[in-house]
């Protein structure tokens, strides 16, 4: 995987760009038709960059809920290009993090994957190691992926891609009807667990 710039908790479209496994590849290798996810999904560039720098520290919950880490220096340092969150220190000012798992908890917590999920969220929560920026999204984000071993899944699916393109785009397509792209990945792991990586 290319170096990239992990923004908090990305949303499933951006975590389809940072993986480096779009659907619509897959499709034009295979001739599978994608347009169903192609009109809802942004284009893919690499490396990954959001379009504002707020976007490396928020990001969307089920209900459309904003969830924000706060930092030192306030929203600005985040809108300075080009962005090095290793030296964005996190603000530990105000009940943030407990407020973010509250809601975590509230959204999530009826969702099948929430019991084995949610309990290595809080520790990255809870961690005191996590002191700029980019370690607590590089945390969380490792989360996401060895939740799902996106190593060793992601090549079966590939695998899938020229074996059985069918199959694969009929995954894909009741899968895509159960999370919204522009919410994070993990409200996606919490309804759908390790077969989100169908949609990556």
């Amino acid at each position: 995987m290319n170096e990239q710039t992990i923004p908090f908790a990305p949303s499933l479209a951006a975590a389809r760009v940072l993986i480096g496994a779009s659907w619509c590849d897959s499709c034009s290798s295979t001739g599978v038709k994608g347009a169903q996810l192609q009109a809802t999904a942004p284009p893919l560039h690499f490396p990954y960059r959001p379009k504002h720098g707020k976007e490396l520290a928020r990001t969307l919950i089920a209900g459309d809920r904003l969830l924000t880490v706060p930092v030192e220096g306030g929203a600005s340092r985040l809108k300075r290009s080009p962005q090095n969150l290793s030296e964005i220190m996190i603000s530990d000012h105000g009940a943030w993090r407990r407020e973010h798992l509250g809601a975590w908890n509230a959204v999530y917590g009826k969702t099948p994957f929430f019991p084995y999920l949610y309990p290595l969220i809080e520790e990255a929560y809870e961690s005191n190691s996590h002191r700029s920026l980019a370690e607590f999204n590089d945390a969380l984000w490792k989360i996401a992926l060895d939740f799902i071993r996106a190593d060793e899944t992601l090549s079966a699916v590939r695998e899938m891609a020229h074996t059985n393109p069918e199959r694969l785009e009929a995954i894909k397509t009741e899968l895509t009807t159960k999370v919204n792209l522009n919410y994070s990945i993990f409200d996606a792991i919490f309804r759908l667990g390790k077969n989100v990586i169908f949609l990556l």
